[in-house]
């Protein structure tokens, strides 16, 4: 199976950041896979430079993961808890900060998908609209949720959170939008069972929707500001 390569970016706690620079710190990761198994159990050594932040990398399968961090030394206690996914044979970048004390897990619905590198100007971007917005209608403004989009190069990945927002417009109308050559944004719809699912059971889940060439001359031609609904190229992942 192809391998992803992961740059996980990480955030250093505030005990960690009194140290020195130069200091050489562990690192332990730990990265489990949809059925919990170990997938990378490794212990870094990282230099606290004069900034705030390490990195470190590793190589995985694509899918949805579970990623685990621990950073022990002295009177430093510190870790973090994320979900995440990797597409095949695409790198991705992952930031993560650590905080004092056991780290919070919270279990995000997740979109991401693929795009061409030459199309990067598109920088896809997942957004929640009111029930009421229908396929082939305007959109108006999205809803303030805070869905965390990163674009990579040549791909996407969002995570949205379940919020009292989210669950009072629900179930929400979930939406890829992309950006157009002329600067203004065309909408596609997440399946609406993703977006019913997200607030019924609030857990993890995830959507593939690839931004292919064939999607972005799709809505070319398709006016602005509008939700469409097109059938026939969105990938379930879980």
């Amino acid at each position: 199976m192809a391998l992803s390569h992961v740059i996980l970016q990480v955030a250093l706690c505030n005990s960690a950041l009194r140290l020195k620079p130069q200091t050489e710190l562990p690192l332990q990761v730990v990265v489990t896979d949809k059925i919990n198994r170990d997938i990378v159990a490794q212990k870094f050594r990282v230099v606290r430079e004069n900034g705030n932040d390490v990195s470190v990398g590793f190589d995985i399968p694509w899918g949805l993961y579970h990623a685990k961090l621990a950073m022990n030394y002295g009177r430093i206690s510190c870790g973090a808890s994320q979900y995440f996914t990797v597409l095949a044979d695409h790198n991705r970048t992952l930031a993560m900060s650590l905080q004092e004390g056991p780290p919070k897990t919270l279990a995000p619905a997740m979109v991401l998908g693929g795009l061409p590198f030459a199309f990067s100007y598109v920088q896809p971007t997942v957004v929640a609209f009111d029930k009421s917005v229908a396929c082939n209608g305007p959109v108006g403004d999205p809803l303030d949720v805070g869905i965390v989009t990163q674009n990579d190069s040549d791909g996407y990945y969002a995570d949205i959170y379940p919020n009292a927002t989210l669950a009072q417009h629900a179930p929400p109308v979930i939406a890829v939008r992309m950006t157009d050559t002329h600067g203004g944004y065309h909408y596609i719809r997440v399946p609406a069972r993703f977006s019913r699912d997200l607030t019924a059971h609030g857990g993890l889940s995830s959507m593939k929707l690839d931004v292919s060439e064939d999607v972005i001359d799709y809505v070319a031609d398709k006016p602005e500001d509008t939700l469409l609904c097109p059938r026939g190229y969105v990938t379930e992942i879980q």
